[in-house]
């Protein structure tokens, strides 16, 4: 048993990511580059549904919303200049499932207020309620640029804006 523990101690120093699941994300994902996102095996189905620049825009940070029916996924990509060209390709930097998006609610992406603040780097699983601005988070996630880690935070003090509504739809 000893040596299984001592085993399994040399493994986490070497690798401190071993036996974490990438929130539900198919292993090998992360560090994949890609223009479009039907290029990966592992987001077989899905499409991009909603992406986003963080800003500021020279960071070169974005999010994608990624869905296969109503099953999301949110991609946090380093937006990267391709040699000779003006288009661009995306390395995926982190991933978290969203799970199940039906008609009552909506994620917000880089539209969001923490204690009146904007925040670019937050989004946000709302209620929908049908109104310009949403003050009921079901959840919410940060979009680290200093880590290129997402990280679930308390929706407390959060509130999002829908940059595309329009009260005549």
């Amino acid at each position: 048993m000893k040596v299984l523990l001592y085993l399994l101690f040399i493994v986490l120093s070497v690798n401190p990511s071993f036996g974490q699941i990438n929130k539900g994300v198919a292993p090998g994902v992360i560090g994949s580059v890609y223009r479009d996102i039907k290029e990966l095996d592992q987001f077989k189905g899905y499409k991009l549904k909603e992406g986003a620049l963080i800003e500021p825009i020279e960071t070169h940070y974005a999010l994608n919303e990624i869905v296969k029916g109503t099953h999301t996924i949110i991609l946090f990509d380093k937006v990267l200049a391709m040699p000779n060209s003006n288009k661009v390709q995306y390395e995926i930097l982190d991933t978290v499932t969203v799970g199940e998006v039906g008609s009552g609610k909506i994620v917000m992406m880089t539209s969001c207020r923490i204690n009146k603040a904007n925040d670019c780097e937050i989004i946000g699983l709302v209620k929908n309620t049908g109104k310009e601005k949403y003050t009921l988070l079901l959840k919410a996630w940060r979009a680290n640029r200093k880590t290129n880690k997402i990280e679930k935070i308390p929706v407390k003090g959060i509130s999002c804006v829908d940059l595309n509504f329009d009260p005549e739809d």
